[in-house]
């Protein structure tokens, strides 16, 4: 079977701050939004080859270990490996009590944009791009898992988080 992928990116802030005093009611109108366009199928400068997607559930007191190279399947069953990470994004459920860590500690860890571990919060959401050529590299053995964990806020509750990554196989 063969594949093209192609698609955006996006986030957007869409902020109104205003004040009411005796003559006027002032308001400052914030709108940016950020848009990254996926041109081609490729490995180039905006350009993805690979997508994974999952609503992954951590339970209490657990992590989910995703191997970016020779474990993760697209939904068609075709194994995706990462030699680049061009995206990522995590929006962790409204239903959560628990919130989630992206890239807590594990050996061959792999941090891409990051220096440290995030946490998501319940309803929170985290999205990072690269859409240079470069991307975040993937080195098997590495630098090339990614650790999921439960907060672990409330004892015994489990963490869903919907989970999209992109990037290239080369």
């Amino acid at each position: 079977m063969t594949t093209n992928l192609t698609g955006m990116s996006a986030m957007q802030h869409f902020l109104r701050l205003s004040a009411n005093n005796d003559m006027s009611t002032p308001q400052d109108n914030l709108n940016r939004k950020a848009q990254w366009d996926w041109t081609t199928d490729g490995t180039g400068k905006d350009q993805i080859n690979l997508v994974w997607q999952r609503t992954l559930v951590v339970s209490y007191n657990t992590n989910i270990d995703l191997g970016l190279v020779n474990s993760l399947f697209n939904v068609f069953g075709s194994l995706t490996n990462f030699a680049r990470v061009k995206s990522i994004y995590a929006k962790a459920s409204s239903t959560n009590s628990n919130g989630v860590i992206i890239c807590n500690s594990v050996s061959a860890r792999f941090l891409g944009p990051l220096s440290a571990s995030c946490i998501v919060d319940q309803n929170g959401g985290f999205m990072v791009t690269s859409p240079s050529s470069k991307g975040w590299a993937v080195v098997s053995g590495t630098n090339s898992t990614l650790r999921i964990s439960n907060d672990g806020t409330v004892s015994g509750s489990n963490a869903s988080v919907d989970f999209i990554m992109t990037g290239c196989s080369s």
